[in-house]
């Protein structure tokens, strides 16, 4: 249906390779899922369609590598190209940079960006950081209510999300 979406947890498979969990994702999107392993080995479309997803997401160097074996950011790529192995209209991402450094955060960014150019892209995250980064518009929510809709910049200057989010000044008591 044109919808992909990559999970708050990583959920890759962690005793396949990254080249293995990447075709799986192929596979599934083609409909050839109860084809035997060694057809699908030696299938060049599945192969080329794999290859290009390692190339975008700077996973060739791994691709022989258990998932379970790679660092925390590289599994986060790793699920972030597997969500796009089904070529989605609509992308939705639980938290993607949960977990992640400042460096590895905004390598992140980048890559979003990148994969998700000319698509719809529907994100929860708390770092605000990474949401002004990425976003077109914003829907900030506070104890199940909507306080703010909008620019990053309308966001930003919006005075119930400063209060929700940033508090109100304390005056300092005098001595």
């Amino acid at each position: 249906m044109g919808l992909a979406r990559s999970f708050q947890i990583i959920n890759v498979f962690p005793k396949m390779t990254v080249y293995e969990n990447i075709r799986n994702g192929i596979i599934s999107k083609m409909n050839r899922r109860f084809r035997c392993l060694s057809v699908l080995n030696r299938d060049k479309d599945v192969a080329r369609q794999s290859d290009r997803i390692l190339e975008f997401f700077g996973l060739g160097d791994v691709r022989e590598v258990p998932a379970s074996d790679l660092s925390y950011g590289r599994q986060r790529h790793l699920e972030l190209a597997v969500t796009m192995t089904r070529d989605p209209v609509l992308v939705m991402l639980d938290e993607p940079t949960a977990g992640l450094n400042s460096e590895e955060s905004r390598g992140a960014v980048q890559l979003i960006k990148r994969m998700a150019e000319g698509k719809t892209l529907l994100m929860v995250e708390h770092d605000m950081d990474v949401v002004f980064n990425l976003a077109d518009r914003i829907t900030v929510l506070a104890n199940g209510v909507v306080l703010a809709v909008g620019t990053p910049e309308e966001v930003r200057s919006n005075e119930e999300v400063k209060k929700a989010y940033l508090g109100r000044k304390r005056r300092h008591p005098e001595s």
